[in-house]
């Protein structure tokens, strides 16, 4: 709702029958008073003016209350109008009346007479009707048709009276100013002294629920000033032109089309229409369409108003112009206004007209999440904003400029959320998918600064291209952003990863959004093995991806490329590159050890968010991770669990995927010899840094692989865990056995992302009871050579062993193993960490193995290992 511009006038004047009056009393309250000039009486105490400048019911309990005006008027002539808006369904207990003329300054004395209009009723007859009172007897003059004020309603109302004591009643439902009759009657009245005044009846849910504004009473007004034409607006269905006039006209003069003509073509609109019954606004609908971006010019003539002023003719420029995706941005977003630096606490989104000339949203949406916001009838100027705040603090916007537009409500999410502008047709001309930490500064991540958009000309730069406001106020809605500056996309969109969604179909996505004609999918694309391209089709609102439908059905156990051939560019128009391919096929579902865990941070630098998990699958299936769970706490179950990548990825056998909570963070972190490795899991399980439980399960929670880890499964030498990693040492080894488990080396960085582990060890040759590997290690954490390998072979089941490590003098150095049950194969590690928890000393060590079994078996093997620096 917009604040008025306008403030009442006040002539006193005294009105009698007898006597033509030549003043009037107005009223708009937008003084924010109602206690003088003029001033009204009665139950003072029961109203208020409210924020929006309206007389506004805020009774203590159920009751009645009334005002009247402080002076008496009267004439031959006269004109009541005024706006009431009762937010319930009138009824006999619940309803309000106008009195036009009253012989008593309290209306609730029974001897009280005049006019009045009555709005509320017994059951759901509700009509507007005009009472008179006299002597106790009530005298209906006038009514209106049953039902129009039966529910709630806001509605312009206008009674007027003549020499004769003729009675009008006018309504204008639409709130524009165009007025009809809805009834009317003769009667006559004298009084001596009158005044005007309102009555309200109520129980105790409506007390408050009452509205009352713009009140004049006077003699009829004269309009002497000629319609003129405030803009004109082409509509995107190519053959219309919308026209706004500076007051209602005659329906005549506009459905009469040939008072409308293109100046070039001579071509009158074949139809001309009210648009939502605004008697300013007019639609004309063009046999042909207009080309787009061509300059036109459109005659118009003979148009009247309401009282006969007839407009001058004139000739308007116009150019059709179809809105483009990206023509109007999401410029500025304040999500969390509190605490305020200077602006009012209150959320709001910035659209901005990047093109250079005005133009009318009509029908536009703003979409916040699952919330639809309309945007009814916006004009933006060339180069201009429009700042949508919520229509309950549009007062508050009111000192700060003219560019804010009111919506229901917007309940931005602090967090972030989607944010997506769409026309009327439904297509989106602009996405946000905002994030808190867009803003860079941390304690501007609190609350009261906003965000925005740096360079208008990357409308889909994303995080790159959004800040936290510099402006001393905290945020510059309506304004040029106070970051502005070129900021330019000069990075190659590429292709990101595929999904299967059917037999015949798959998703293909991208690293960022792109645009593509999809009218000539059949060149966008090549596939191998002669399987052809039925549709493409984008995805919205991101159009990150695209939908490709194939003429037949995907083959099992075969792998296709996909590659690129022609032209699919960014929002800027940095082109994919000829020829990027990626391959996909028929992904199967995963069982237990089809994937394995074989890699975690969950201690990452400077606790920052930069935990991963790291997968690896060790099948011959393609396993799409959509379809697979990870998980963190629980002992057989995860206490929480969330999808690996709901959109889904192909993950291919004797490949790695590295689930992320921040992508960025991780690959600024870390070497990452395959950074498209590195997706974005941004719900991934918080894990503790000590210990904790991962869990790789399927959609129902059945198990794939499962690790407890402990940071006593880390090299006991280092300084610290901070940003190191645990490695597996080998895909095929036990995933719950703490030997085979490694922190990663100081030489990569301590971890290895997206590729294999620098702690890995392929598999050894055993062709003795014992081996070593290798024979000589280097415990420094370095990567190379860390540890040792023991293996043990037996003959026969049910070993047990001892496994021990002394010096050359013979002193016990470390218990590998004590008395333990052993299978056929067993294999063990040591890091060179001796029984105190210290580091061994470079030298010469001998590894004696022990064991005996049921059947009476001992034996004892004993080799040399040597450690190094």
């Amino acid at each position: 709702m917009m604040m008025k511009s306008f403030t009442y006038k006040l002539f006193p004047i005294f009105f009698f029958f007898t006597t033509v009056a030549h003043s009037q009393i107005s009223d708009d309250f937008s003084d924010g008073d109602f206690s003088a000039l003029p001033e009204w009486m009665g139950t003072v105490s029961h109203f208020t003016v409210n924020q929006y400048k309206e007389l506004q019911l805020q009774a203590p309990e159920a009751g009645t209350s009334y005002l009247i005006i402080n002076d008496s008027f009267i004439g031959e002539i006269i004109e009541w109008h005024f706006k009431v808006h009762l937010n319930f369904s009138p009824s006999d207990n619940n309803f309000a009346r106008i009195y036009l003329m009253t012989d008593n300054h309290s209306l609730l004395l029974p001897q009280t007479n005049g006019f009045y209009l009555q709005l509320g009723e017994n059951s759901n007859r509700d009509a507007i009707e005009l009472f008179y009172r006299h002597e106790g007897i009530v005298e209906s003059v006038c009514r209106s048709a049953d039902g129009l004020i039966a529910n709630a309603f806001q509605y312009n109302i206008k009674v007027i009276k003549d020499e004769n004591n003729n009675w009008k009643i006018y309504v204008d439902s639409t709130l524009s100013n165009y007025f009809e009759c809805c009834a009317e009657g003769t009667k006559n009245g004298v009084y001596g002294q009158a005044v005007m005044g309102i009555w309200c009846q109520y129980t105790v849910s409506n007390q408050n629920k009452f509205y009352f504004d713009d009140f004049y009473v006077g003699s009829i007004p004269i309009d002497t000033v000629k319609p003129e034409i405030r803009s004109i607006h082409c509509q995107e269905d190519t053959n219309s032109i919308i026209l706004v006039f500076s007051e209602n006209v005659s329906e005549e003069t506009i459905l009469n089309c040939s008072n409308f003509e293109v100046v070039a073509s001579g071509i009158s609109p074949a139809i001309s229409s009210w648009v939502d019954h605004n008697r300013k606004t007019v639609q004309l609908f063009f046999p042909n369409s207009f080309q787009n971006n061509i300059p036109e010019q459109l005659r118009v003539k003979n148009i009247e108003d309401l009282a006969g002023n007839k407009m001058q003719d004139t000739v308007m420029n116009f150019v059709f112009y179809k809105i483009e995706r990206h023509d109007v941005v999401i410029s500025e977003i304040m999500a969390d206004p509190s605490p305020p630096i200077q602006l009012p606490p209150i959320e709001y989104i910035e659209l901005h007209n990047r093109l250079n000339f005005k133009i009318r949203l009509s029908g536009w949406t703003v979409k916040l999440g699952n919330s639809v916001k309309s945007l009814s009838d916006l004009e933006l100027e060339a180069k201009g904003y429009a700042v949508l705040i919520p229509v309950m603090s549009m007062n508050d916007f009111a000192e700060i400029g003219s560019c804010f537009y009111p919506v229901s409500s917007l309940g931005i999410t602090d967090a972030g959320q989607q944010i997506v502008l769409s026309n009327q047709n439904k297509e989106i001309i602009h996405t946000v998918n905002f994030k808190q930490n867009w803003h860079r500064n941390k304690i501007k991540q609190e609350g009261g600064w906003a965000l925005e958009m740096i360079d208008d000309g990357n409308p889909c730069g994303e995080s790159n291209n959004w800040d936290s406001s510099v402006s001393h106020t905290g945020g510059t809605p309506g304004q040029t952003n106070s970051i502005t500056k070129e900021n330019q996309d000069v990075i190659v969109p590429e292709i990101e990863r595929v999904t299967q969604l059917d037999s015949n179909a798959i998703q293909l996505f991208f690293t960022e959004t792109v645009m593509m004609n999809c009218d000539h999918h059949t060149t966008l694309f090549k596939i191998d093995r002669n399987l052809q391209i039925d549709t493409v089709k984008e995805v919205p609102p991101n159009y990150r991806s695209c939908v490709i439908t194939f003429t037949e059905k995907l083959r099992e156990n075969t792998i296709y490329t996909l590659s690129v051939l022609d032209t699919i560019c960014d929002c800027v128009g940095n082109l994919v590159r000829k020829w990027s391919s990626i391959c996909f096929g028929v992904s199967r579902s995963p069982v237990y050890g089809d994937l394995v865990i074989n890699e975690i941070l969950t201690n990452p630098p400077h606790s920052e968010d930069a935990d991963f998990i790291e997968i690896y699958n060790k099948s011959d299936k393609i396993i799409d991770l959509k379809e697979v769970k990870i998980g963190a706490g629980g002992d057989q179950f995860p206490d929480r669990a969330v999808i690996a990548q709901p959109q889904g990825y192909q993950l291919f056998p004797k490949m790695y995927a590295v689930l992320c909570k921040n992508p960025m963070l991780t690959r600024a972190s870390y070497f990452s010899l395959n950074p498209e490795k590195l997706l974005l899991c941004d719900s991934l399980p918080a894990y503790a840094n000590g210990s904790g439980i991962v869990h790789l399960t399927d959609l129902a929670l059945s198990t794939i692989d499962k690790l407890i880890y402990d940071e006593s499964m880390h090299y006991a030498m280092l300084n610290t865990l901070d940003g190191v990693s645990l490695e597996r040492i080998r895909f095929v080894c036990k995933t719950q056995d703490p030997n085979h488990w490694k922190s990663a080396a100081a030489s990569v960085g301590f971890a290895t992302p997206g590729y294999q582990n620098s702690q890995y060890i392929g598999e050894i040759i055993k062709d003795e009871q014992l081996t070593l590997h290798p024979e000589v290690f280097s415990p420094n954490n370095d990567g190379f050579d860390d540890f040792v390998e023991i293996y043990c072979k037996f003959y026969e089941t049910e070993n047990r062993i001892t496994l021990t490590v002394f010096d050359r003098f013979g002193n016990l150095v470390k218990i590998v193993a004590n008395n333990q049950l052993c299978g056929i194969e067993e294999h063990f590690i040591w890091d060179g960490i001796n029984d105190n928890g210290m580091l061994t000393s470079p030298n010469l060590y001998i590894v004696k193995l022990q064991y005996w079994n049921l059947t009476g078996k001992k034996k004892t093997i004993k080799k040399v290992i040597g450690i190094t620096n």
